[in-house]
């Protein structure tokens, strides 16, 4: 819950995020944030040009897909939201987010990059992603199928350990892996996709 293009305005430049579990939280984070900065959801009269059911950043309700465009939406803003941050942080009210820009930059010693060197996956891995989800008793599920027929990196899978084997095993409904996560040999996820990975040869 957040307040419409108050990212200045004290007191109401906060806003309230249900943690429900890695990447999931990460997204509704970025609605939120959306919010404060202008953004009005999809398919609002403010944002009629662009409907909530192509699933961008500010739909109504965050969702998974077995489209991989609007799957891959969930983590852009759709034309109209950028639109109206990009109004709303043209007025006087949200100087405070162009206040110190300039300075910041100047006074970095190290680049975002250099800040930035490890992915979410590769600090969070499948078991933790799961365990911060569901809770601490759950692991990766076992069973290959659900890996063979489904996307490991657009949604993930979870087994309640306390369960036998033969019950089916746990997802949400927006629960893609975070970037960076393994997702077989030489395999990482990254931005839903599977990449694979070429060793480095010395030279």
């Amino acid at each position: 819950m957040a307040y419409v293009g108050n990212i200045c305005k004290k007191g109401d430049s906060a806003s309230i995020v249900e943690d429900i579990g890695a990447a999931a939280t990460a997204v509704i984070a970025a609605h939120e944030l959306g919010h404060s900065l202008g953004a009005f959801h999809d398919g609002n009269p403010e944002a009629e040009d662009c409907v909530s059911s192509e699933n961008f950043l500010m739909a109504s309700t965050v969702s998974g897909s077995g489209d991989f465009n609007h799957f891959s939406h969930s983590r852009i803003m759709s034309p109209c939201s950028v639109k109206s941050i990009e109004k709303n942080l043209e007025t006087p009210t949200a100087q405070c987010v162009r206040k110190f820009g300039g300075a910041v930059r100047e006074h970095m010693s190290t680049s975002p990059q250099e800040i930035i060197s490890l992915t979410p996956g590769e600090m969070i891995g499948l078991r933790q992603q799961c365990q911060i989800s569901f809770g601490p008793h759950y692991g990766v599920c076992p069973n290959k199928e659900y890996f063979m027929s489904r996307d490991v990196c657009a949604r993930v899978w979870c087994k309640d350990r306390t369960k036998r084997r033969s019950e089916p095993c746990e997802t949400k409904t927006y629960f893609p892996a975070l970037d960076g996560t393994e997702c077989g040999r030489s395999k990482v996820c990254i931005y839903d996709l599977i990449l694979f990975i070429i060793p480095e040869t010395e030279s």
